[in-house]
């Protein structure tokens, strides 16, 4: 049953693609070609994820997602109207329903820490939808998962082709962009990402060009949805500097207003920085990185009535865990760090020896790529100071004496390629660009820099770093792409 609804999928999307191979000017043979490739690499991500980090289970995020779509998928087959609720926002916070129904999810509550939104839902709703027909067949979610990528992808392609020189390297170089295609075609918040970019640039082309309508409008919100439910960093970013478009639209754009254009965004960035602490940047960024740093090192974490508690793995035998339950009791006095919901500050305090019963956050061992890094804490010089080591973590390691395991060594290559292909495009870019090419570069260029700074500010674990720069790697391609100018192509007298 498995495979046969698998190759029906394959089949079924694969006729759904060719059917836009005119509007995308591209041939039937592209169009399947493309969607060719991206299974093969969703299944190729799927196979190192069950079998090099499973031992044969599917492993880290992708499982959760996975695993927790299941139960809600068996909550909509025994209560549909409870489950339309939690797919649309409704009683997803409801305790007794968390304690019942939801008890055996694993990351439905994480991110409840706090932070504006848990993005981990909404990947866990698409693997709910996909349940009630893949019988829990992995490669069937996959299938899924590598339609949204190659679906995203297409109007990357659709949304920018006019704009470049080669627009075949454009397609096939964000189908085989090993970060992009990689992390993009697997089951993750990347593929859902790559989908709401796609829409929202398909979108904001046609308003430069004066295209837009009432479809265009639905699409953006629909994107921005995506964005601000999936990854929202990625959406703040993307709106943040949305704004470019409306100051020089009327405008040359030179160099002159690029420079009116960095100076705007700095003095934004500053003012963003003394405002309240639930929307201080410089807040929200260190607060962000003692989480991963929290994450990295390893811990136990908790969560109880008001509060976030934080413990040192080290400690972990202090604790007993209720697998089943997904909850913990307290052993022997053990210190650790509390913060309020809401609140963004981490106390030291003692936690007593209870058979109180705790829902637990996340329980993990030290990430073996996790790199030193200078704390933030708060401190605006701080995150100026810190900006070349973020700059290096993300552009340029891991190296390969850095702590991790060999596929390292795969992303240390691809950092160093991409970097000489950023030079050669340098090197032969079109001299005179059109006022609409000017700006989305600009543009372009300067939302995948906030995105690297954010990343590089925030992440001490390399082997995450490798995941999520690739919306800042795929912006930056797009803008290379548009920048270089075409083949010389030599033909021959007669």
């Amino acid at each position: 049953m498995g495979v046969i609804g698998t190759i029906f999928l394959f089949c079924l999307l694969g006729v759904i693609f060719t059917r836009f191979s005119a509007t995308l000017q591209l041939s039937t043979k592209e169009v399947i070609g493309g969607w060719v490739i991206s299974v093969g690499i969703g299944f190729l991500y799927l196979y190192i994820f069950k079998n090099h980090f499973g031992g044969g289970s599917l492993y880290g995020d992708s499982k959760n997602f996975v695993q927790d779509g299941l139960v809600l998928g068996e909550l909509a087959r025994e209560n549909l109207l409870q489950f339309l609720k939690l797919l649309f926002g409704l009683d997803s916070n409801n305790l007794e329903l968390l304690n019942n129904e939801l008890a055996e999810t694993n990351i439905w509550s994480y991110g409840d820490n706090g932070d504006f939104i848990n993005d981990n839902r909404l990947i866990i709703k698409i693997n709910a939808l996909i349940s009630l027909f893949s019988a829990g067949h992995l490669w069937i979610h996959s299938i899924v998962f590598c339609g949204i990528f190659y679906t995203g992808i297409l109007l990357l392609y659709q949304s920018f082709k006019n704009y470049c020189s080669r627009k075949k390297l454009l397609l096939y170089g964000l189908l085989l962009f090993p970060t992009i295609s990689f992390w993009g075609s697997g089951i993750t918040k990347e593929s859902v990402l790559i989908l709401a970019m796609g829409l929202y640039f398909f979108s904001v082309i046609k308003f430069i060009n004066s295209q837009w309508n009432w479809k265009t409008i639905v699409t953006i919100l629909l994107a921005v949805s995506l964005l601000a439910f999936n990854k929202p960093h990625v959406g703040i970013t993307l709106l943040f500097f949305s704004w470019i478009f409306l100051f020089v639209r009327r405008t040359q754009f030179g160099w002159k207003q690029l420079g009116i254009t960095s100076l705007i965004t700095l003095f934004f960035a500053i003012l963003f920085s003394y405002t309240p602490n639930r929307v201080n940047l410089v807040d929200r960024i260190s607060f962000k990185q003692k989480e991963l740093i929290n994450l990295g090192e390893g811990g136990v974490f908790f969560i109880n009535d008001s509060s976030f508690c934080a413990f040192d793995y080290k400690d972990n035998s202090k604790f007993t865990y209720y697998k089943d339950a997904n909850q913990l009791t307290i052993d022997q006095d053990v210190s650790g760090e509390y913060k309020l919901f809401g609140d963004t500050i981490f106390h030291e305090f003692t936690a007593f020896s209870s058979q109180n019963r705790y829902d637990v956050y996340h329980i993990i061992p030290p990430s073996s790529s996790i790199v030193p890094v200078n704390r933030i804490n708060y401190s605006g010089i701080q995150l100026i100071k810190n900006t070349p080591q973020a700059l290096i973590n993300v552009l340029i390691r891991p190296f390969p004496w850095d702590p991790g395991d060999q596929l390292k060594i795969v992303s240390f290559i691809e950092n160093i390629l991409f970097i000489l292909f950023f030079i050669y495009v340098l090197w032969n870019r079109k001299v005179n660009l059109l006022k609409n090419e000017r700006i989305i570069v600009a543009y372009l260029f300067l939302a995948a820099f906030a995105l690297l700074l954010i990343i590089g500010w925030t992440t001490p674990i390399l082997g995450a770093i490798v995941r999520y720069k690739m919306a800042p790697l795929l912006l930056i391609f797009i803008a290379l792409s548009c920048l270089i100018k075409p083949l010389k192509i030599n033909h021959e007298k007669n």
